[in-house]
Protein backbone atom coordinates (compact mmCIF):
# COMPACT_ATOMS: atom_id res chain seq x y z
CA UNK A 1 0.00 0.00 0.00
CA UNK A 2 2.72 2.44 0.68
CA UNK A 3 5.32 1.73 -1.78
CA UNK A 4 2.98 1.24 -4.92
CA UNK A 5 3.72 -2.58 -4.92
CA UNK A 6 0.67 -5.29 -6.33
CA UNK A 7 -0.09 -8.54 -4.25
CA UNK A 8 -1.77 -11.27 -5.03
CA UNK A 9 -4.02 -12.58 -2.11
CA UNK A 10 -4.27 -16.24 -1.90
CA UNK A 11 -6.27 -18.68 -0.04
CA UNK A 12 -4.53 -21.21 2.48
CA UNK A 13 -4.74 -24.38 0.55
CA UNK A 14 -5.68 -27.68 2.49
CA UNK A 15 -3.48 -30.85 2.49
CA UNK A 16 -6.46 -32.95 0.75
CA UNK A 17 -9.62 -33.02 -0.22
CA UNK A 18 -12.48 -33.48 2.36
CA UNK A 19 -16.13 -32.77 3.08
CA UNK A 20 -14.72 -30.70 6.26
CA UNK A 21 -11.90 -29.05 4.43
CA UNK A 22 -15.03 -28.00 2.05
CA UNK A 23 -17.43 -26.97 4.69
CA UNK A 24 -14.27 -24.75 6.47
CA UNK A 25 -13.35 -22.77 3.24
CA UNK A 26 -17.12 -21.97 2.31
CA UNK A 27 -16.81 -20.25 5.67
CA UNK A 28 -13.22 -18.91 5.99
CA UNK A 29 -11.99 -17.13 2.08
CA UNK A 30 -15.21 -14.75 2.42
CA UNK A 31 -13.88 -13.68 5.58
CA UNK A 32 -10.37 -12.99 4.53
CA UNK A 33 -11.56 -10.93 2.05
CA UNK A 34 -13.33 -8.73 3.65
CA UNK A 35 -10.29 -8.73 6.71
CA UNK A 36 -7.94 -7.45 3.89
CA UNK A 37 -10.11 -5.95 1.43
CA UNK A 38 -9.40 -2.47 2.51
CA UNK A 39 -5.73 -2.49 1.10
CA UNK A 40 -5.54 -1.29 -2.44
CA UNK A 41 -2.40 -3.03 -3.41
CA UNK A 42 -4.43 -6.45 -3.19
CA UNK A 43 -4.94 -6.61 -6.88
CA UNK A 44 -6.03 -10.70 -7.46
CA UNK A 45 -7.35 -13.56 -5.80
CA UNK A 46 -6.08 -16.98 -5.51
CA UNK A 47 -8.73 -19.75 -4.60
CA UNK A 48 -6.67 -22.75 -4.74
CA UNK A 49 -2.95 -23.44 -5.37
CA UNK A 50 -2.13 -26.18 -8.04
CA UNK A 51 -5.38 -28.39 -6.74
CA UNK A 52 -4.48 -28.58 -3.22
CA UNK A 53 -7.90 -29.08 -0.91
CA UNK A 54 -9.73 -30.18 -4.00
CA UNK A 55 -7.12 -32.73 -5.21
CA UNK A 56 -9.94 -34.76 -7.56
CA UNK A 57 -10.96 -31.83 -9.24
CA UNK A 58 -9.83 -33.66 -12.58
CA UNK A 59 -12.47 -35.83 -11.99
CA UNK A 60 -14.42 -34.69 -10.04
CA UNK A 61 -17.48 -32.50 -11.35
CA UNK A 62 -18.62 -31.48 -7.16
CA UNK A 63 -15.03 -30.29 -7.20
CA UNK A 64 -15.47 -28.07 -10.03
CA UNK A 65 -18.72 -26.88 -9.61
CA UNK A 66 -17.25 -25.69 -6.42
CA UNK A 67 -14.39 -23.51 -7.88
CA UNK A 68 -17.11 -21.81 -9.95
CA UNK A 69 -19.37 -21.05 -7.41
CA UNK A 70 -16.45 -19.69 -5.23
CA UNK A 71 -15.22 -17.76 -7.99
CA UNK A 72 -18.79 -16.26 -8.55
CA UNK A 73 -18.88 -15.57 -4.85
CA UNK A 74 -15.55 -13.79 -5.16
CA UNK A 75 -16.15 -11.85 -7.57
CA UNK A 76 -19.38 -10.34 -5.85
CA UNK A 77 -17.02 -9.11 -3.07
CA UNK A 78 -14.16 -7.93 -5.13
CA UNK A 79 -15.53 -6.40 -8.04
CA UNK A 80 -12.76 -5.57 -10.68
CA UNK A 81 -9.99 -7.31 -8.98
CA UNK A 82 -8.87 -10.64 -10.70
CA UNK A 83 -9.61 -13.96 -9.23
CA UNK A 84 -7.61 -16.93 -10.02
CA UNK A 85 -9.52 -20.21 -9.37
CA UNK A 86 -6.40 -22.88 -9.35
CA UNK A 87 -2.80 -21.48 -10.00
CA UNK A 88 -0.60 -23.40 -11.54
CA UNK A 89 -2.95 -26.00 -13.62
CA UNK A 90 -6.41 -27.92 -13.69
CA UNK A 91 -8.10 -24.39 -13.92
CA UNK A 92 -11.78 -23.78 -14.68
CA UNK A 93 -13.14 -20.51 -14.34
CA UNK A 94 -10.74 -17.87 -13.96
CA UNK A 95 -9.21 -14.20 -15.24
CA UNK A 96 -5.93 -15.30 -15.67
CA UNK A 97 -4.83 -18.57 -17.21
CA UNK A 98 -1.75 -19.43 -14.98
CA UNK A 99 0.73 -22.26 -14.97
CA UNK A 100 3.60 -23.49 -12.92
CA UNK A 101 6.75 -25.72 -14.74
CA UNK A 102 10.23 -26.24 -13.42
CA UNK A 103 12.04 -27.27 -16.23
CA UNK A 104 15.50 -25.88 -16.25
CA UNK A 105 15.98 -24.65 -19.88
CA UNK A 106 14.85 -22.25 -22.08
CA UNK A 107 14.96 -25.33 -24.71
CA UNK A 108 13.10 -27.65 -22.65
CA UNK A 109 10.30 -25.22 -21.63
CA UNK A 110 10.15 -24.49 -25.42
CA UNK A 111 9.80 -27.82 -26.60
CA UNK A 112 6.76 -28.32 -24.35
CA UNK A 113 5.09 -24.84 -24.25
CA UNK A 114 5.53 -24.21 -28.03
CA UNK A 115 2.82 -26.92 -29.29
CA UNK A 116 0.95 -27.03 -26.21
CA UNK A 117 0.24 -22.96 -25.60
CA UNK A 118 -0.87 -23.66 -29.22
CA UNK A 119 -3.18 -26.49 -28.44
CA UNK A 120 -4.57 -24.29 -25.54
CA UNK A 121 -5.44 -21.15 -28.31
CA UNK A 122 -7.23 -23.64 -30.02
CA UNK A 123 -9.71 -24.22 -28.06
CA UNK A 124 -8.06 -27.65 -26.55
CA UNK A 125 -6.71 -28.98 -23.47
CA UNK A 126 -3.07 -29.89 -22.83
CA UNK A 127 -0.29 -30.38 -20.58
CA UNK A 128 1.77 -27.66 -18.37
CA UNK A 129 4.00 -30.28 -17.05
CA UNK A 130 4.71 -33.17 -19.00
CA UNK A 131 2.98 -36.60 -18.32
CA UNK A 132 1.36 -34.99 -14.92
CA UNK A 133 -1.11 -31.69 -15.33
CA UNK A 134 -3.35 -30.22 -17.56
CA UNK A 135 -3.64 -26.77 -18.13
CA UNK A 136 -7.14 -27.44 -17.15
CA UNK A 137 -10.38 -29.51 -15.41
CA UNK A 138 -12.88 -31.07 -17.39
CA UNK A 139 -14.34 -29.29 -19.87
CA UNK A 140 -13.29 -25.76 -19.13
CA UNK A 141 -11.39 -24.14 -21.90
CA UNK A 142 -9.11 -21.26 -22.88
CA UNK A 143 -11.68 -17.94 -23.56
CA UNK A 144 -9.03 -15.17 -23.81
CA UNK A 145 -7.52 -14.15 -20.78
CA UNK A 146 -4.06 -13.02 -19.66
CA UNK A 147 -1.58 -15.66 -19.37
CA UNK A 148 1.21 -15.82 -16.52
CA UNK A 149 3.79 -18.03 -15.85
CA UNK A 150 3.31 -17.83 -12.04
CA UNK A 151 6.09 -20.42 -11.20
CA UNK A 152 9.00 -21.21 -12.07
CA UNK A 153 13.49 -21.26 -11.70
CA UNK A 154 13.16 -22.72 -7.77
CA UNK A 155 16.95 -22.66 -8.03
CA UNK A 156 19.02 -23.68 -5.02
CA UNK A 157 22.41 -23.88 -4.18
CA UNK A 158 24.86 -26.62 -3.56
CA UNK A 159 26.04 -25.61 0.36
CA UNK A 160 21.89 -25.65 1.02
CA UNK A 161 21.44 -29.64 -0.39
CA UNK A 162 21.53 -31.19 3.44
CA UNK A 163 19.19 -29.05 5.00
CA UNK A 164 16.69 -28.30 2.10
CA UNK A 165 16.41 -28.50 -1.88
CA UNK A 166 15.21 -26.52 -4.60
CA UNK A 167 14.26 -27.65 -7.79
CA UNK A 168 16.18 -29.25 -10.58
CA UNK A 169 20.23 -29.30 -10.17
CA UNK A 170 21.35 -27.38 -7.75
CA UNK A 171 24.47 -24.76 -9.01
CA UNK A 172 27.47 -23.98 -7.20
CA UNK A 173 27.49 -20.27 -7.02
CA UNK A 174 26.10 -16.94 -8.24
CA UNK A 175 27.34 -17.00 -11.47
CA UNK A 176 25.79 -20.20 -12.25
CA UNK A 177 22.85 -19.18 -10.15
CA UNK A 178 22.33 -15.99 -12.42
CA UNK A 179 23.43 -18.05 -15.85
CA UNK A 180 20.75 -20.98 -15.42
CA UNK A 181 17.30 -18.17 -14.27
CA UNK A 182 18.53 -15.99 -17.43
CA UNK A 183 18.51 -19.15 -19.96
CA UNK A 184 14.66 -19.70 -18.41
CA UNK A 185 14.07 -16.24 -18.87
CA UNK A 186 14.74 -16.10 -22.21
CA UNK A 187 11.72 -18.85 -22.56
CA UNK A 188 9.43 -15.85 -21.69
CA UNK A 189 10.98 -12.81 -23.05
CA UNK A 190 10.90 -14.90 -26.70
CA UNK A 191 6.82 -15.26 -26.11
CA UNK A 192 4.48 -12.23 -26.20
CA UNK A 193 1.91 -13.93 -25.14
CA UNK A 194 3.05 -14.05 -21.82
CA UNK A 195 2.21 -11.56 -19.65
CA UNK A 196 3.47 -11.74 -16.57
CA UNK A 197 5.92 -14.04 -14.41
CA UNK A 198 6.94 -14.71 -10.84
CA UNK A 199 9.61 -16.85 -9.94
CA UNK A 200 9.90 -18.87 -7.10
CA UNK A 201 11.01 -17.31 -4.56
CA UNK A 202 11.96 -14.21 -2.86
CA UNK A 203 13.21 -15.89 0.25
CA UNK A 204 14.02 -19.47 1.70
CA UNK A 205 11.52 -21.22 4.12
CA UNK A 206 12.07 -24.36 6.68
CA UNK A 207 12.06 -27.02 3.29
CA UNK A 208 12.93 -25.22 0.38
CA UNK A 209 16.19 -23.30 -0.13
CA UNK A 210 15.47 -21.54 -3.41
CA UNK A 211 15.25 -17.74 -1.84
CA UNK A 212 16.75 -14.63 -3.43
CA UNK A 213 17.67 -14.55 0.27
CA UNK A 214 18.21 -16.32 3.24
CA UNK A 215 14.89 -17.14 6.06
CA UNK A 216 17.08 -14.42 8.02
CA UNK A 217 16.54 -12.08 4.83
CA UNK A 218 20.60 -12.04 4.33
CA UNK A 219 20.95 -11.77 0.09
CA UNK A 220 22.49 -14.78 -1.44
CA UNK A 221 22.08 -13.00 -4.78
CA UNK A 222 23.04 -9.93 -5.98
CA UNK A 223 19.41 -7.80 -5.77
CA UNK A 224 20.95 -5.46 -8.29
CA UNK A 225 22.10 -8.62 -11.00
CA UNK A 226 18.56 -9.70 -10.53
CA UNK A 227 17.43 -6.11 -11.28
CA UNK A 228 19.14 -6.04 -14.78
CA UNK A 229 18.24 -9.36 -15.57
CA UNK A 230 14.15 -8.06 -15.18
CA UNK A 231 15.12 -4.76 -16.87
CA UNK A 232 15.47 -6.20 -19.94
CA UNK A 233 11.84 -7.11 -20.49
CA UNK A 234 11.05 -3.26 -20.41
Amino acid sequence: DLYGLYAWHECPSAHGSSYKAQKQYYKQFPRIIKDHFSHPSIMAYVLFNESWGITEIRESEEMRQMTEKMYSLAKKEVGDRLVISNDGWEHTVSDVLTFHNYAESSEQLNALFEPNLAEIYNGNNAECILNYKNFYAGDFRYGGQPVMFSEFAGIAFERDDETGWGYGKSVCSEEAFLNKYQDQLKFIAQRADIRGFCMTQLTDVFQEKNGLFTMERIEKVSSAKIKALHDEFK
